[in-house]
């Protein structure tokens, strides 16, 4: 930690936090014309010439510092100069000012003191809180507009001290956190226990301390996320440039540390309507919603979210969402259209408590629940987080009544569809691929092969996509992307002059996501409307995930001998990650090889 002397102005270094003397620590919003670390080191270097003009004087009997003006400069100097006055005033021979005390040329440095400075802040003797943009010399209501109270940074400049003096922009003592420690908890929002003891807030919800800083602007994007890492005792590398995804970064961190379901809260209304008997899925549904929260804005209204059981709670981290293991019951859609039973709403344990301190006495009756959901396109423990683009319906009040018909399930939220192809965790749906293959060994002394095969487009089937035939893998290709249903048709000839063949196969995804896979097959030719004909002689469900062997088709056929054959068709189903691959083993009885 690098240190200023408060008589000299000199800088000193200290290694560990044991060999750290007593210090004093600037707090203040950046302005025009601050002083970094290297243009510290140029005024320092006329306080080494031959000149004593610009050297500090320090009276030992009044402790009063004198700094002169130094030549150039710069205006963020006087705040040096002031704190190093105040610093000796209070008899402390060093202070910390973040714009001139690290060496933001050096990303380690950077790196390691934002880590850090939570820590300094806590560890400091006293704070001194500069509002330049203050006029008054009390602390009354106006304080709560200053800038200083509605920047990232001084959130936890605010509460890890535990000594705050507030000056106006004349230098003039106007409060201390100590004596208007009421007033300052009803315009931040954070309750005056904290305010006292900072280690009181990791007895709160995760949701609660996000709500401290939904009010609160960064000029950087990513430092919403950085100037949190204190208040939830984190530390994480800096990546800047990532932008909005450093705030993602740091809800995972949490949730790696944590288990608090109330990180998965945001979207609370200021206002949230009773629970009633029944509960529909969000009327207007966003699909792209994210699986975690963009900005603490989404937590605006979450100050009296209290924690819930967290020995119970289980969700991580995965690679392309959050599992999570919690209650949930099953909802109707929002219309006839969705009413296809692909919408839930899952059961947080955090509550909502009219006090952040109660211990549960005075919790709501109802639970907090948020929605999911699922496109038809997944199987049904692979939802996404719904709202309607809106904050306000996220996050819903659940009426015991509702509750009471949950059961626990273990899911996965998907992050939203922008960021997990920007990451490469999913493909578009182009690159969702179908596969149909055939296995003809048995009967290669009949010369029977599967010449031909097609994408078909019957009704109510999509129109025809570009399709693949390679007829020595006696293979198609096609790319369904999210479609539910694809319908094929296909051609077997025999060299040995038996006659032709004809096969549809139609697959269509049911109401819990399982191929449906029907297989009809005739003797000669058919036309595509011939198929129209046959096309639901057979239906059997095939369990993806279970290689199960369905029930198998039969025809049969003769030789130029008379004799009687049987040719028999069995199917089975076999996903492979997003894909999806269709064999049909074809096998000959009763003809001698």
């Amino acid at each position: 930690m690098r240190l200023i002397e408060s008589q000299t102005l000199r800088f000193k270094e200290f290694q560990g936090d044991h060999d750290v003397p007593p210090y004093a620590i600037l707090s203040h919003t950046w302005g025009e014309d601050e002083v970094t670390y290297q243009d510290m080191l140029k005024y320092l270097s006329l306080f080494d010439s031959d000149s004593l003009q610009y050297q500090p004087v320090f009276n030992e009997k009044d402790r009063l510092l004198t700094v002169p003006i130094l030549p150039m400069e710069l205006q963020g100097f006087d705040k040096i100069r002031q704190t190093a006055k105040l610093a000796c005033a209070n008899k402390l021979d060093y202070f910390w000012i973040d714009t001139c005390c690290i060496d933001k040329k050096s990303s380690a440095e950077l790196s390691e003191a934002i880590n850090s400075m939570f820590r300094w802040y806590q560890n400091s003797v006293v704070c001194y809180a500069y509002l330049a943009d203050i006029c008054s010399t009390t602390f009354d209501d106006g304080l709560s507009k200053s800038r200083w109270f509605q920047r990232g940074w001084t959130l936890q400049e605010l509460i890890a001290p535990e000594s705050v003096i507030f000056f106006n922009q004349s230098w003039t003592c106007v409060g201390s956190k100590e004596s208007d420690v009421r007033k300052i908890a009803e315009f931040t929002g954070i309750h005056p226990r904290v305010l006292q003891n900072s280690v009181e807030m990791f007895g709160l919800s995760v949701a609660q301390r996000m709500c401290w800083a939904s009010t609160r602007k960064t000029t950087r994007v990513e430092d919403i996320a950085y100037c949190l890492l204190g208040i939830f005792d984190l530390n994480m590398p800096l990546l800047y440039g990532e932008g909005k995804k450093a705030f993602i970064r740091l809800q995972e961190e949490i949730i790696k540390r944590l288990s608090d379901d109330s990180i998965f809260a945001w979207g609370l209304p200021e206002t949230p309507e009773p629970p009633r008997g029944t509960l529909r899925a969000p009327n207007a549904i966003s699909w792209n919603s994210t699986h975690l929260a963009i900005s603490p804005v989404s937590f605006k209204y979450c100050r009296n979210v209290a924690p819930g059981d967290t020995l119970r709670n289980s969700f991580k981290v995965i690679n392309h969402g959050i599992e999570m293991e919690l209650p949930v019951v099953q909802l109707p859609g929002p219309s006839a259209r969705f009413d296809r039973g692909s919408f839930w709403v899952g059961l947080l344990s955090c509550r909502v408590c009219s006090e952040p301190f109660s211990g549960g006495v005075e919790h709501n009756t109802a639970f907090l629940g948020i929605f999911f959901g699922s496109q038809n396109t997944r199987p049904n423990d692979i939802l996404r987080r719904l709202d309607t683009g809106l904050i306000s319906s996220a996050t819903v009040l659940v009426s015991p009544k509702i509750a009471a018909r949950a059961t626990w399930k273990t899911v996965t939220i998907l992050q939203d569809p922008i960021s997990m192809i920007y990451r490469g965790a999913m493909s578009l749906p182009s690159a969702i691929m179908s596969y149909v293959i055939f296995n003809t060994k048995s009967t290669e002394h009949l010369g029977y092969k599967v010449s031909m095969g097609y994408w078909t487009s019957h009704p109510p089937f999509e129109p025809i996509v570009p399709t693949t035939w390679d007829t020595e893998l006696e293979m198609l290709t096609f790319a369904t992307g999210h479609n539910p249903s694809f319908s094929s048709m296909f051609h077997m000839h025999s060299s040995e002059d038996y006659p032709p063949i004809s096969l549809i196969v139609w697959a269509v995804k049911n109401v819990s996501l399982q191929w449906v896979m029907s297989l009809a097959v005739r003797k000669g030719r058919l036309s595509d409307s011939d198929g129209d004909n046959i096309m639901n002689t057979v239906k059997r469900s095939v369990v993806p995930g279970q290689n199960t062997v369905d029930s198998q088709e039969t025809i049969f056929v003769h030789t130029a001998e008379g004799q009687e054959g049987r040719l028999t068709f069995a199917r089975k189903v076999k996903p492979v990650y997003q894909h999806t691959i269709f064999e049909i083993n074809i096998n000959v009885e009763g003809i001698a090889m």
